[in-house]
């Protein structure tokens, strides 16, 4: 600012700078790592600037590690995504520190007489209006921060889901994550989700097609609602190599409790508790790289169209287009 008589604020803006860049860096300036003792134990910890080794936290439980590497890799996709986060997160309060004290000292020069009410106004103005967009630049940024943590969340909680898959003849354990590509397995996974009326004619229309299935790598995993998996337990002991069923525990449960919440709030229920005769299932695509592909529900009392789904990927397969992903 230029106009009249007036204290430079340059010195106390280059101080605030300092002091958050100072701050940011003893704070923000840490990054999650997957750590090898020399033994072979595999554990997480943080690699920070403030230490000057890591911190390992050994996991003994198969599933408990597999959820914590998943939640590695995501957070470092997120920071390889969007390396700047940190940096911008430290910068808007930064700048709106230095609007604040430019107002404060244009509001004690009127005050001391140095300046009249007419003279400061502008930069008064100036002031107010930037830390106001600061400030809502570090509310819009948290914002979309919140937003893609919450998917890198899910995606992370989805990837760690188990199953029990049929292979040469012998049933495993795996999780949805160990399905991705270049990872062994290599498939996509179907969930379909809901009351057995509403899972089980999905599940009866793969077995028709089920070698095209195979062909397209589609998993087929159906979730079939407390009480109604006893319906399907014949299919269950036949062994279909295109089937996986899920291991019924509680991140099963709160998956599926989600999405029923969300489908309410769409106005489908899948719970039992909409029009009798036009039962709702959830569907979830999974593709090869992880990522959420479709997500819907089957036709009203009807099964999902197996056939769209085979058709999409050998069609794509067929014009050379990229099939490792999808």
């Amino acid at each position: 600012h230029t106009t009249g008589r007036m204290t430079p604020r340059w010195p106390l803006v280059a101080a605030a700078v300092v002091l958050g860049a100072c701050t940011d860096s003893a704070v923000s300036f840490t990054v999650p790592a997957l750590i090898v003792s020399r033994d072979g134990v595999r554990g997480l910890g943080r690699l920070g600037p403030e230490s000057g080794r890591s911190r390992l936290t050994p996991r003994c439980a198969r599933e408990e590690e597999e959820e914590d590497l998943e939640a590695v890799r995501v957070s470092l996709r997120q920071e390889a995504e969007n390396p700047f986060r940190a940096f911008r997160r430290a910068l808007w309060p930064v700048l709106g520190a230095g609007a604040l004290l430019g107002l404060a000292v244009s509001l004690e020069e009127v005050a001391s007489g140095k300046q009249s009410l007419d003279e400061a106004g502008l930069n008064v103005a100036v002031d107010v209006l930037a830390t106001a967009a600061f400030a809502g630049l570090y509310q819009w940024d948290s914002n979309v921060a919140a937003r893609r943590e919450a998917r890198a969340r899910r995606g992370a909680e989805l990837a760690s889901l188990r199953v029990r898959i049929v292979e040469q003849g012998k049933t495993i354990q795996a999780s949805l994550s160990s399905l991705r590509r270049d990872r062994g397995q290599s498939r996509r996974a179907v969930i379909i989700a809901g009351t057995a009326a509403a899972v089980l004619p999905s599940v009866q229309a793969s077995l028709d097609c089920a070698d095209a299935l195979l062909d397209t790598d589609l998993l087929v995993v159906p979730y079939i609602l407390d009480g109604g998996e006893g319906e399907a337990a014949a299919i269950i002991e036949e062994g279909h190599p295109h089937l996986a069923w899920p291991s019924r525990n509680a991140a099963w449960r709160d998956l599926v409790a989600d999405e029923i919440s969300a489908a309410q709030e769409q106005g489908v229920s899948v719970d039992g508790g909409g029009a009798p005769g036009a039962p709702q299932a959830i569907v979830i695509v999974i593709k090869k790289n992880g990522r959420v592909g479709k997500r819907g529900f089957t036709p009203p009392g009807e099964s999902l169209a197996w056939s769209s789904l085979i058709a999409d990927v050998r069609n794509r397969r067929n014009m050379g287009m990229d099939v490792t992903n999808i």
